[in-house]
């Protein structure tokens, strides 16, 4: 029986691929803006805010006393 030698080769080994992507995507350059949002939406934001802010002192408020 003849031993094969393979030399300066590397012993292939067994990979983790499961995270495999293949090419990875090039990093932007480019700043994204993110979503616009309508003007209901943004009084609906402010008026949960504000709101907040009151439930948060009235909270405080409260436990001061």
């Amino acid at each position: 029986m003849v031993k094969r030698s393979s030399g300066n080769t590397p012993r292939k080994r067994l990979a983790d691929i499961s995270n495999f992507q293949g090419k990875k995507p090039k990093p932007t350059t480019q700043v994204e803006k993110p979503p616009s949002m309508s003007p209901t939406t943004k009084e609906y934001i402010e008026h949960l805010h504000q709101e907040n802010m009151t439930l948060t002192k009235l909270l405080a408020d409260r436990n001061y006393q």
